[in-house]
């Protein structure tokens, strides 16, 4: 079947649907130089391999695949570049340097519920779509990995798909009822290393061009990887999913969580808990309530992830009340009790003073010989700033404890 040239005005160039093979199925083969061509129409899409079973590898590298009638969105007329949903293989599924396009809400490449028996690879691939998802693959499980390195998945911008075509197997929907998302992994497995590079990456989180992800309910083994040679940090994926994903959800975040912290990284697991809940607030799901008591731990202890935070806070608490005992102790709002022989308090007495309300199981003495003159405007604002100020300080050490302890800790 290599080297064809397959065309046909009013439905697929190649129809293999349910069909069986034994062992490999080799329809492209860039490296020998023998590429298929097909061009196709109609709603079924261009290469039909729809419940089909291989045994060996599918390889399909260089294909050049065309749908003929790709603007249109009216039923019978878009549809995939290549449709091959449950398709099960043994092996490789190879669809390497290609160049797919196709429209419609199946996609211009359509994997739904498939079973790739080894890796899933679209290295160096094109695949355009002009109304719909580039690749849908919802429930498609692979079982050594994803490569799309070097791959160029483009659509609309943010474009919505309209939902399955009525008859053929249900797709899955986002939060709406609708399928968005130039690339879809919706209920993915990926078994094996996820391989991408930072070009789609950033084709996602540029706000021009919006080539959006939807990867709820995805999993995979290891975090997602970069090409040999060029490493891909998992906060790069992490900006996938809080800049390029078509919505917030919380098993994405969770997931590369559990996966930072099997690999050891803690810091970088801490970071991908922040983010999420840095997400879900911006995404406006919460109540008011929770919504504002998210951004006061967000801004005193990230979210219980950097407790630390209330510690500083409750410094800073700390130094003003010093600050007030210095300024207006020295202008008659502190003096010395008759136990301290009267007079006015030195600066050092002053400072004991503050440090003896707000410094836990730390007590100098200062405030039984130092006491706020009250019929004085300075001694009042001592006292009342005082207690303001050491309710401050413990509020915050006491939300220190709590976000050490993971009581308040969202995840």
């Amino acid at each position: 079947m290599t080297a064809a040239d397959l065309t046909n005005d009013s439905g697929p160039a190649l129809q293999l649907s349910a069909m069986r093979v034994v062992e490999d199925l080799i329809a492209s083969d860039s490296e020998t130089g023998q590429i298929l061509t097909a061009r196709g129409s109609g709603k079924w899409g261009v290469i039909q391999l729809a419940h089909a079973r291989i045994g060996g590898r599918l390889v399909l590298t260089g294909a050049q695949i065309e749908h003929t009638a790709p603007v249109s969105t009216e039923d019978g007329v878009a549809g995939p570049g290549l449709n091959a949903p449950s398709l099960v293989t043994g092996a490789n599924m190879l669809l390497d340097k290609c160049h797919i396009t196709g429209s419609g809400p199946q996609g211009a490449v359509r994997l739904a519920g498939a079973h790739i028996g080894g890796m899933l690879s679209l290295a160096g691939t094109s695949v355009e779509s002009v109304s719909g998802p580039a690749l849908s693959a919802p429930r498609i499980t692979t079982d050594r990995g994803l490569r799309l390195d070097g791959a160029t998945l483009t659509s609309p911008p943010g474009i919505p798909a309209e939902g399955d075509i009525k008859g053929t197997e249900s797709e899955e929907k986002g939060a709406d009822g609708v399928a968005k998302g130039t690339v879809r992994f919706i209920g993915a497995t990926i078994r094996g290393n996820l391989v991408l590079d930072l070009d789609l990456i950033n084709a996602a989180i540029d706000p021009e061009r919006r080539q959006l992800w939807a990867v709820e309910d995805l999993t995979y083994t290891n975090t997602p990887t970069g090409p040999a040679g060029l490493p891909l940090h998992s906060r790069h994926w992490l900006g996938l999913l809080r800049k390029g994903t078509t919505g917030y959800r919380a098993q994405p975040y969770q997931h590369l969580a559990a996966a930072t912290r099997a690999a050891g990284h803690d810091e970088e697991t801490r970071t991908v808990l922040i983010t999420q809940r840095e997400h879900q607030i911006a995404a406006g799901g919460l109540t008011r309530g929770s919504r504002a008591w998210a951004r006061f731990t967000g801004l005193t202890l990230k979210y219980g992830y950097q407790p630390w935070r209330a510690l500083i806070w409750a410094s800073g608490a700390t130094f003003l009340a010093i600050l007030l005992a210095l300024t207006l102790g020295g202008q008659g709002g502190l003096a010395h009790t008759t136990a301290g022989g009267g007079g006015p308090c030195g600066a050092a007495e002053r400072i004991s003073y503050a440090l003896d309300g707000f410094l836990p199981l730390v007590r100098t003495g200062a405030r039984d010989t130092c006491r706020p003159v009250l019929d004085t405007w300075p001694g009042t604002i001592i006292q009342f700033g005082g207690w303001t100020l050491g309710l401050i300080t413990w509020a915050f050490i006491t939300l220190f404890i709590a976000g050490f302890t993971n009581i308040i800790r969202k995840t």
